[in-house]
């Protein structure tokens, strides 16, 4: 048998929930509780309902379960800064999916100097205030993929250069444009931190994924696979927590909601009306339009196409429109594969922290979750 305790990012808390597990494996994970005196169906998907009952998701998905999610993919991320000596507490990182806060609490022990959540549930930011009081200097309620002109300025306040999107429940209700959005907001060559679930490989979510990398949005500097948790089942869950720079930002495309423009390196006016600027701007729009075709001819009969040095700088017009692709969900150019193909999780040498690596614990060793 083997001892997790100290793997687990939740605290160990006495189990004041009577929690019974399914008989017979089920499509959807959920189980039953004992809340005042009754049984309730409670799904492990509701995270409003999870996290508005004191104490149960940490019981449930952190105990019970035995989830390694925030301990794994910050070790993973902290392994990464150690090898290149950079010290976590310059950083400033926004948690997408915030939650209660369990991986704050693993972002503060590692040093980390700000971190501002951000959910789109009320009762998340409940929950953190509650469970893990003073992990964060703002917390944000709200959808990352509609931000307000005001959100958006409270986002990039501490001018961030980390994204950290790691669920211990699954990137389920992650939407590509939420990511983006939040992606775009921390600086260029800052980190990505973000843990995916095997069976999600053909989401709108990974295919962005892939092609973040394919398009060099994304460099991979550190992948590891490992076992996340247990299911209601008692069946061990794969995932790989995967640490990136950024390189580029996103096509507006993807981030822009209603043709709102999102402008990071603009403080004083982070979101931009398009259609304002239309309306103000005919005159100056034909005028570009004009030279923007002259030189496209002449550059097309040179037959010379842009070469960027440095490895960072705007995606091409090709690669935005590879990129619109993904967030369609149109596959065409994704190359489907089981388990992150090299496209998402290249070969790392041997002077990177850690390259991937057969589940930790093998499935005989946890503990089995037993049914009442």
């Amino acid at each position: 048998m083997v001892d997790q305790s100290a793997d687990s990012s939740f605290p160990v808390l006495p189990t004041p929930y009577a929690v019974r597990f399914p008989e017979a494996p089920a499509a959807t994970e959920a189980v039953d509780v004992r809340i005042e005196g009754r049984w309730e169906h409670v799904l492990l998907s509701d995270r409003e309902r999870l996290l508005a009952l004191p104490g149960l998701y940490d019981q449930l998905v952190g105990e019970m379960l035995r989830c390694r999610a925030p301990k794994q993919a910050i070790g993973l991320f902290t392994s990464v800064l150690a090898d290149r000596d950079i010290p976590a507490r310059h950083l400033s990182v926004i948690d997408l999916g915030a939650g209660n806060g369990v991986v704050a609490e693993e972002l503060r022990r590692l040093g980390v100097d700000s971190v501002v959540g951000i959910d789109v549930l009320p009762q998340a930011r409940v929950a953190a205030d509650r469970d893990r009081w003073g992990m964060y200097d703002d917390y944000l309620v709200a959808d990352a993929a509609e931000l307000s002109k005001t959100d958006y300025r409270r986002l990039i306040a501490n001018d961030p250069d980390v994204l950290v999107a790691v669920a211990p429940v699954g990137q389920h209700d992650l939407s590509t444009k939420a990511f983006a959005t939040a992606f775009n907001a921390i600086r260029t060559g800052g980190w990505v931190v973000i843990d995916v679930r095997d069976e999600l490989d053909h989401s709108p979510f990974a295919q962005m994924l892939r092609q973040m990398t394919q398009l060099q949005v994304i460099r991979m500097e550190a992948t590891k696979r490992y076992v996340q948790r247990l299911n209601v089942d008692g069946e061990t869950i794969e995932s790989v927590a995967i640490v990136a720079r950024k390189l580029h930002d996103l096509p507006q495309s993807l981030v822009a909601p209603h043709g709102v423009t999102m402008d990071r390196d603009n403080r004083n006016d982070p979101i931009t009306t398009r259609y304002s600027t239309l309306r103000s701007a005919g005159t100056a729009i034909t005028l570009v339009a004009c030279v923007t075709v002259t030189v496209f001819t002449l550059l097309s009969r040179q037959d010379t196409r842009q070469t960027v040095l440095d490895g960072t700088g705007p995606l091409s017009e090709q690669q935005e429109t590879m990129m619109a692709d993904s967030s369609s969900g149109t596959d065409a150019t994704v190359t489907p594969a089981g388990n992150l193909p090299s496209e998402v999780t290249p070969a790392i040498t041997p002077s990177t922290v850690q390259p991937d690596v057969a589940p930790e614990t093998p499935e005989e060793n946890l503990p089995a979750v037993q049914a009442s």
